[in-house]
């Protein structure tokens, strides 16, 4: 919680002004603020206003600075929200790290808990899957809940986790008779679940180290492993509408070879063919602050970003190494 005194030194008649307006939906110029304190006034109105503030500077080190300077006055209030690597974004990679903050924050956003998130230009650039089908890939589960093993196994697979021996890191599940071990992306320790026949008879936590269960829970929820994934039906319906277009051209025919070899390792690449794209700021409710640090840095960022962006583009197109849908 922000410390009162603050709280005390942003409750002035000015900063109420501000307050109104921008309950009147009218978008606020603040000049000569000093840096030091930017931040503290995005808590200061996200308290006072009970929405979430979404503060973006011109870099992701900036943004993940502001987080740290910010948590310890906000504590368990403030998140960062990082920048996917836009090469990593064209391979199909992933970063554990990174995918584990951006679902954190994806999830609290979807609980509508007020919350201030720290992010820069460059990361609400990225592409994203609408909301609506973000949020139906999020499962919950809860003791004396009925769902048959098999059938969540499958569940777990559509989310992007891989079904291995032994849970040992993110995004893996394990089932040994009726015990089912996930690692959820976002989660510091592993969950158990223990069936009784389609009844899920107790949840705990268990550190992955020791494999041994540390703490009962009722309930847990799980995030899919990354922000697109596609289930096996829209992966299939994605793959033909490929094939349909590619196929026969010599200029992506190793391209579209390896991406229907390697079924699942491309849901980033195949969402272009089936999904409804969107940006992170959709996923706020209309009623968030929007902080903007430095706008005109912001806007020289973003314009550095696309010119660098279409040029890689142009690139990997020409080199057979992305379909020009994406």
């Amino acid at each position: 919680m922000m410390k009162d005194t603050i709280f005390q030194f942003f409750d002035t008649t000015q900063s109420h002004q501000i307050i109104d307006w921008l309950n009147e939906g009218t978008d606020v110029n603040l000049s000569n603020v000093k840096n030091s304190l930017k931040g503290f006034l995005a808590l200061y109105l996200q308290r006072v206003r009970k929405r979430t503030c979404l503060y973006v500077t011109a870099s992701d080190a900036e943004a993940a600075q502001k987080m740290k300077n910010l948590e310890k006055w906000g504590k368990n209030n403030v998140y960062f929200f990082p920048l996917e690597p836009v090469h990593d974004y064209f391979s199909d990679a992933y970063s554990p790290e990174i995918t584990c903050k951006r679902m954190a924050v994806i999830e609290k956003v979807f609980q509508k808990k007020p919350i201030v998130i720290c992010t820069s230009a460059e990361a609400l650039l990225k592409k994203m899957p609408a909301p609506g089908e973000l949020k139906n890939r999020f499962l919950s589960l809860a003791q004396g809940q009925t769902i048959e093993p098999d059938m969540l196994a499958e569940r777990l697979v559509d989310m992007g986790y891989l079904r291995v021996e032994q849970v040992e890191t993110l995004g893996q599940f394990a089932r040994r008779g009726e015990i089912l071990d996930i690692f959820p992306i976002t989660a510091e320790d592993g969950v158990r679940i223990d069936f009784f026949d389609d009844e899920i008879e107790s949840l705990a936590r268990f550190e992955i180290l020791s494999q041994r269960s540390v703490k009962p829970v009722k309930r847990v929820k799980l995030s899919p492993v990354r922000e697109t994934v596609l289930d096996r039906k829209e992966r299939g319906g994605a793959l033909k509408r490929l094939q349909e277009k590619y196929a026969g051209d010599p200029v992506y025919s190793d391209l579209l070879e390896k991406t229907l070899a390697e079924e699942g390792e491309h849901d980033e690449t195949l969402g272009a063919f089936y999904k409804r794209e969107s940006n992170f700021i959709e996923y706020l409710q209309e009623d968030s602050l929007i902080f903007w640090d430095e706008c005109d840095r912001s806007r020289e960022v973003t314009r550095l970003f696309f010119k660098k962006t279409w040029d890689d583009f142009e690139t990997l197109i020409n080199a057979g190494e992305m379909f020009p849908d994406e």
